[in-house]
């Protein structure tokens, strides 16, 4: 009764544009997020080892929908399943780490926070549930402040990538570590981007989202390189048997079409 109270009081106050808003939100937490977990839950192939969701698959995600991606339970994609593959069992084991974490999703945030030796900092310019609601190219933290730094999928959006390297290299302490994920086509030689390319429909076209403002290429580690950072290409889902990996689903199925995840392993030497 509250909430049918609450939708009239919406509509009557603001407007039909922010009930149907409103509705969308209802139906995406009801929904979404407790009747497609149990739906795929039923069977089993399946487990997010990021929330520990049992079940026969993942959902589609993304612009071209990947069968078999995102996790139900907490919505993690397969480069979040693999990052949390490849944190776990590189910095775990290390104790009192500070993590600064751009462009957070729910369920690796959640899991990195329930690690008591890691003190996480998220951060994003577009995100409003953030510790720092913050520009990636200027940063609001003293120099060398964090340990280990996790910035995946963010560059590709950002106009001036160059600036925002510079700043992770800044914030990062001396032996620390910034673990970087980009959408590459490892088909190109050279990293391809046009400033001139500002619609939407452009850029789908150009760089395959619409969000995007570059493709890049097999240059990526040169680019990182530049900034300062020692640069190591690490293909870590090749560690695991295919069973491993169908399990938790570490690898983006065919129809995607970036090269499989990469994960560029960025030290600041001494």
């Amino acid at each position: 009764m509250r909430l049918i109270n609450r939708s009239f009081e919406i509509l009557r106050q603001e407007g039909l544009l922010s009930f149907i808003y409103s509705a969308k939100a209802y139906i995406y937490h009801r929904v979404y997020r407790r009747i497609l977990p149990a739906w795929y839950g039923l069977g089993s192939g399946r487990v997010c080892s990021i929330c520990g969701w049992e079940g026969s698959q993942f959902l589609p995600y993304g612009v071209e929908l990947r069968p078999d991606s995102a996790c139900p339970k907490c919505g993690a994609k397969e480069r979040h399943r693999l990052i949390w593959e490849y944190f776990s069992r590189e910095y775990l084991s290390e104790s009192d780490i500070d993590v600064l974490y751009f462009a957070p999703v729910d369920g690796l945030e959640t899991k990195l926070k329930d690690e008591k030796s890691i003190t996480v900092t998220t951060t994003d310019l577009m995100q409003s549930d953030v510790d720092f609601q913050a520009d990636i190219t200027e940063l609001p933290f003293a120099d060398g402040s964090f340990d280990i730094i996790l910035c995946s999928h963010v560059l590709e959006h950002v106009p001036n990538d160059d600036l925002a390297l510079k700043e992770l290299y800044r914030v990062l302490r001396t032996d620390g570590e910034a673990i970087i994920l980009v959408p590459q086509d490892r088909e190109r030689e050279e990293t391809y981007e046009d400033s001139t390319i500002t619609t939407e429909e452009g850029r789908e076209e150009a760089f395959g989202q619409s969000d995007h403002v570059r493709w890049y290429g097999r240059d990526v580690e040169e680019i990182i390189s530049s900034t300062g950072f020692e640069v190591s290409t690490i293909d870590y889902v090749s560690q695991f048997d295919e069973s491993y990996i169908n399990k938790h689903r570490l690898r983006e199925s065919n129809k995607w079409t970036h090269s499989p995840t990469r994960i560029f392993r960025c030290s600041k030497p001494e």
